[in-house]
């Protein structure tokens, strides 16, 4: 850390200032900003990345797997969590079913060619509920389509 001392005064970084007010010791029966940012914290979940591999088997039925590749037909996701789909069976779309979208940005549609990543993130005012999309992959010249979910909170 560095500092600078100007007529006997002893500068240091903002960053160390706040550090100092929050790790104060408050009075009995007082609680700090830093005391109520810690609990609220703590009640989050922490957000995470969910994969999700789209299959298209030989008679056109869809499969959904997990990075641990466990089946993701419906998916538990919680608010702020990031998912990412990717198809090796053609180019692909993503299309969220009904009036409102779970997603950052209000998004409804997302897809590109086989074997790329696309991403969505939860926005944290997500209502909880079951939110259907739809799957579209072109196989061949044919278009396949599925209906899986996004399971948001207790949904």
């Amino acid at each position: 850390m560095k500092s600078r001392v100007i007529a006997g005064l002893v500068l240091v970084p903002a960053a160390f200032v706040l550090l100092l007010a929050a790790t104060r010791s408050p009075g009995q029966g007082e609680s700090t900003d830093a005391d109520a940012a810690l609990a609220a914290a703590t009640d989050q979940v922490q957000a995470v990345t969910r994969r999700v591999n789209i299959f298209l088997g030989a008679e056109g039925r869809f499969s959904y797997r997990d990075a641990n590749g466990e089946a993701a037909n419906s998916i538990r996701a919680n608010r702020g969590d990031t998912i990412e789909w990717t198809c090796s069976a053609g180019n692909w779309t993503i299309l969220i079913a009904g009036d409102v979208s779970p997603f950052s940005g209000e998004v409804f549609t997302i897809g590109d060619r086989a074997n790329t990543v696309k991403s969505l993130t939860i926005r944290g005012d997500a209502p909880d509920g079951t939110y259907k999309y739809s799957v579209v992959v072109m196989a061949g010249r044919a278009p396949r389509t599925d209906d899986p979910e996004i399971i948001i909170g207790g949904g």
